[in-house]
């Protein structure tokens, strides 16, 4: 993922951390504005493999280029200049790129181990990272986690998964593929290869590590953090997105997290009152974020994973974790 730093106009800088950084006048925000006219949690940003996404959290008016910042846009240029009240605050420099150190390597067919950088795709176009003859374009997407690769088939490629892989799929198409564990597709064997740099990561499923999920609401949506044994990861989600979430990893009671939610309760959740929603709606907002986890680098089978036939969705890291929702643990 590409580095981002705010050259301060009142002097300094700071490179952004994967994850959020939160600016306001709030202590507990990562950038802290000593004036009474900004909110207390002001602005979030976001790093993205396509820019930095910023999100305006608080009523003072936030300026990027000069036009007014609504909601939340993803800036990709360099030299974009950010302003608070109508005070200059920072400009964001893009970092030079430097070359990434792959956590994962994968292998087709006993083959030479390739360097995996996400997104990566498998296929039969020559557009794809790795051609396989035959195969539809983008059959296979991988996805870098830091605990795993995440494969998502394409629709049209459902025929090349072997039976006895079938189940290793879920409804939504992801499978986790795991060094020992290779997959077989079409006829040809893909294998993940663990790095050195990721022995030496921890991950969502580290049993000898602390977990912790926290979910933090910000008005129009909110904030997902895990820590796993002392390392921080977070990504922002909008409104509908965050309830999901949030609603699997600490469900209404009598549930207790980590227990299974059917499509009907969770509908019911983050669409309160509104019964004209189906689970085809539900099945959108799912992948959506699912799709902002993955961009995140978060585990995603750790905080989801729909069961088979029944379909129905739980977190099952939340069931080891310690569960905080807006400062109150669960």
């Amino acid at each position: 993922m590409p580095r981002w730093r705010l050259d301060f106009e009142a002097g300094g800088e700071l490179t952004l951390r994967r994850g959020v950084t939160l600016v306001g006048r709030h202590p507990a925000c990562d950038i802290v504005l000593d004036n009474a006219t900004i909110s207390r949690r002001q602005l979030l940003l976001q790093p993205r493999a396509d820019g930095v996404e910023l999100v305006k959290l608080g009523r003072q008016e936030v300026r990027c280029d000069g036009e007014a910042l609504e909601e939340q846009v993803v800036i990709a240029g360099d030299g974009a200049r950010l302003a608070i009240g109508g005070v200059d605050f920072a400009t964001i420099r893009a970092l030079a790129d430097t070359p990434e150190e792959a956590r994962w390597l994968i292998s087709l067919d006993g083959g030479p181990a390739l360097k995996l950088i996400a997104p990566f795709t498998i296929g039969g176009s020559p557009s794809d990272d790795l051609t396989v003859p035959g195969w539809p374009r983008a059959a296979l997407r991988l996805h870098d986690t830091e605990a795993a690769v995440l494969v998502e088939l394409a629709d049209a490629a459902s025929e090349l998964v072997a039976a006895e892989d079938a189940a290793r799929f879920d409804p939504d198409g992801f499978a986790r593929l795991e060094p020992g564990r290779p997959l077989l597709l079409g006829g040809h064997r893909l294998a993940l290869v663990r790095s050195a740099a990721e022995l030496r990561s921890s991950t969502l499923h580290d049993d000898a590590a602390p977990l912790t999920l926290r979910a933090e609401s910000y008005g129009r949506g909110g904030v997902i953090t895990t820590v796993v044994g002392g390392e921080e990861r977070s990504v922002y989600l909008p409104r509908l997105r965050f309830a999901l979430l949030r609603a699997l990893i600490a469900p209404p009671p009598p549930a207790a997290p980590g227990d299974y939610l059917d499509v009907e309760s969770l509908c019911e959740i983050v669409w309160p009152g509104n019964h004209s929603k189906t689970e085809y709606d539900f099945n959108v907002l799912l992948h959506r974020v699912r799709r902002d986890l993955l961009r995140a680098e978060l585990d995603v089978d750790a905080l989801i994973e729909r069961a088979h036939g029944s379909g129905m969705i739980r977190a099952p890291a939340a069931a080891e974790a310690e569960v905080v929702v807006d400062g109150v643990r669960r």
